[in-house]
């Protein structure tokens, strides 16, 4: 490994990594350096490592075991995300774009998975939300249960292009979620947005659905923009 671009560092971060695995450096079932030593050859502090390093394991890529350390996991070359999917996190031009994107394609998926949700794909929908609220009462992270809250939508649309299209983008949904957890009312306030759009999902009334997403993708961008860095 070589010291990075302080630019971007979190994306430099997957990029590097993403390019190490595909080359072989990194074969499945690695045992990842040390934390401390990571930072320490990459020159970065210990919230950025983490911030890539999760998304990376939201992605498939690694897998994260407490008190056992990270592990390469056993993932097709060919399957591996690009990692450009987290520049929204730092371009401002490309944050735009992916606004405009998630306008156009989420709320279609919310439609969808109004029409053509099984019970079992709701209940699914329904018990990680409830997840969510037992790890925020309790204080635990629920890093991660956003993303997955929208690719199980994205399932229960029965559509493998639309699933596809989340599973590429969930890195980057994870990561500004972090990000977002410096407002103290964020993560409550996601899962109120979130459970607003399953209820809309569950009545199977398709336009109350994309509008509910459609909201929750607007309301969570204006709370980005307001954050502080």
């Amino acid at each position: 490994m070589e010291q990075i671009n302080r630019n971007r560092l979190s994306e430099s971060i997957v990029r590097m990594m993403v390019d190490s695995i595909k080359k072989g450096v990194y074969p499945p079932g690695t045992k990842m350096p040390p934390e401390r030593e990571i930072m320490t050859m990459l020159g970065v502090g210990r919230s950025t490592l983490r911030e890539a390093f999760q998304s990376l394991a939201i992605m498939g890529i690694l897998d994260i075991r407490s008190g056992q350390g990270t592990f390469v996991k056993d993932v097709s070359k060919d399957v591996i995300i690009s990692p450009h999917v987290l520049a929204p996190l730092v371009d401002p031009e490309a944050a735009a774009e992916f606004l405009e994107v998630r306008l156009i394609v989420e709320p279609s998926i919310a439609r969808l998975a109004a029409r053509r949700h099984t019970a079992e794909e709701y209940k699914e929908m329904h018990d990680l939300l409830d997840t969510c609220e037992e790890y925020i009462a309790a204080g635990t992270s629920v890093n991660g249960l956003n993303g997955n809250f929208h690719l199980l939508i994205a399932r229960s649309s029965q559509n493998a292009v639309l699933v596809r299209f989340i599973e590429s983008i969930i890195g980057m949904l994870v990561a500004r979620t972090e990000q977002m957890r410096k407002q103290e009312d964020f993560l409550r306030w996601e899962l109120s947005s979130h459970r607003r759009v399953l209820r809309a999902i569950e009545s199977r009334e398709a336009d109350a659905a994309g509008r509910a997403m459609e909201k929750h993708i607007v309301e969570v961008t204006e709370r980005h923009r307001k954050l502080k860095f």
